[in-house]
């Protein structure tokens, strides 16, 4: 299960960095393997998307049709990104601020944007907003769970 926090990060002095980074204390603390290996440079890492594979739809993001035999990131390039779902020819994911995106295959209205053209770069739903949970698109359908403000409180 990826990592969520249930409170803003603070660097080693205490400052204050949000909920959308994950910093090298945090490294220091999970993967210290992983951060040994790269040094000591001072890394803060935004969690990127990478896609590989049948492309027919546009389901990897990639804004072409082009099948992909290694992995390329998506045309989204900002990162953050804490889930991601595929299907057969579509792709949902939800980045660390809540924000649900979701693009590939659309001819029965799956993804939720009011029409039914294909998209080939992550757009969000017509719902748009924050606070999504999970989302999972279908080959004829989409199902999400967006939580309610008062749900925080």
């Amino acid at each position: 299960m990826p990592y969520q926090p249930v409170t803003n990060f603070v660097d080693s002095g205490g400052g204050d960095l949000g909920k959308n980074l994950i910093t090298k204390d945090y490294f220091l603390t999970v993967y210290p393997e992983i951060l040994n290996s790269l040094g000591n440079s001072g890394l803060v890492v935004s969690p990127e998307l990478w896609s590989w594979g049948y492309n027919y739809s546009g389901e990897l993001g990639t804004n072409d049709r082009t099948y992909r035999s290694t992995p390329v990131k998506t045309i989204l390039q900002s990162g953050n990104w804490k889930f991601v779902n595929t299907t057969k020819n579509t792709t949902s994911g939800i980045k660390t601020d809540g924000t649900l995106w979701i693009w590939g295959r659309n001819s029965s209205g799956q993804l939720g944007v009011n029409n039914t053209a294909s998209r080939s770069t992550p757009v969000t739903t017509i719902i748009g907003g924050y606070f999504w949970k999970s989302a999972s698109i279908g080959q004829n359908h989409g199902l999400g769970i967006q939580v309610a403000t008062n749900d925080f409180i």
